[in-house]
């Protein structure tokens, strides 16, 4: 059961036990011809006595209400809940997502084999062999470790960035020697010297767009377009022999390691 919906039944209870002690709860025959309306003298107390419980159910009307917002359903005529403040953190909780999902995500959106991500000394997996539980993995036949440690270690954004910048290299390398197969070079274009043609066209914005759609499975914002042009003329201010590949890599690489990609 969900912490939203145990929150929504505590809420409903506490109503309808609000209703019941405002009279016409108790268990004695007044009490029972007070909710049943009928009866010789308790008959008479029943119009006050339903009066006092219906009032109770508005209570309970406003318990199922709040139940309803939980479960995230809306209310009447289609009008979107009225969600209490205290319940608008309820799921602020990211969480690393550790080696396996690491891998696997990142596999995925880059289009590579996860024995391509990355090798130390192109002899050892990164993730599988030589850096499991730093990046919060368990290796029980070497290490003895059998539980993932509690908090991130303080390695773990080091081999994360060694990771994904090493993914990102061999994913333009793919592309570019690989055209039939590439994934995210698209109609970008590039000059003899290694730059792009028009940093303002549209070509660079359906490169930089692949990528999100990809990683994050999103489209990006404006400024998140604009952000990575930038970065395109603080590279090229640089003066290296190939702005555009340099580009490409560090553009991967700050999508790839950005916290809506690292964390769920």
């Amino acid at each position: 059961m969900s912490r939203e919906l145990k929150v929504g039944l505590l809420a409903l209870a506490l109503a309808l036990s609000a209703g019941c002690d405002d009279g016409g709860g108790s268990a004695t025959p007044a009490g029972d011809a007070a909710i049943g309306g009928t009866g010789g003298a308790g008959g008479r107390a029943g119009p006050a006595g339903g009066r006092r419980w219906r009032a109770g159910g508005r209570r309970g009307r406003r318990g199922r209400a709040v139940l309803a917002a939980a479960r995230g359903r809306g209310g009447t005529g289609g009008a979107p809940p009225v969600i209490p403040e205290s319940y608008a953190s309820l799921k602020n909780n990211l969480r690393f997502k550790a080696a396996d999902r690491l891998k696997a995500d990142w596999s995925r959106a880059l289009g590579l084999e996860p024995r391509l991500l990355c090798n130390e000394l192109n002899l050892f997996d990164c993730i599988d062999t030589i850096h499991t539980v730093a990046l919060g993995g368990v290796d029980a036949y070497q290490a003895g470790i059998y539980r993932p440690f509690e908090a991130t270690t303080v390695t773990a954004p080091m081999i994360v960035e060694r990771v994904a910048l090493n993914a990102c290299k061999a994913s333009v390398d793919r592309d570019l020697s690989q055209p039939q197969q590439a994934v995210f070079l698209g109609e970008l274009r590039y000059d003899g010297q290694g730059r792009l043609v028009d940093l303002a066209g549209a070509d660079v914005a359906d490169y930089i767009a692949r990528h999100y759609r990809r990683i994050l499975l999103r489209e990006p914002t404006d400024a998140e377009v604009g952000h990575l042009r930038q970065l395109y003329t603080d590279v090229a201010a640089q003066g290296g022999d190939a702005p555009a590949y340099d580009w490409a890599i560090l553009m991967c690489f700050s999508v790839l390691t950005s916290t809506e990609s690292l964390f769920y």
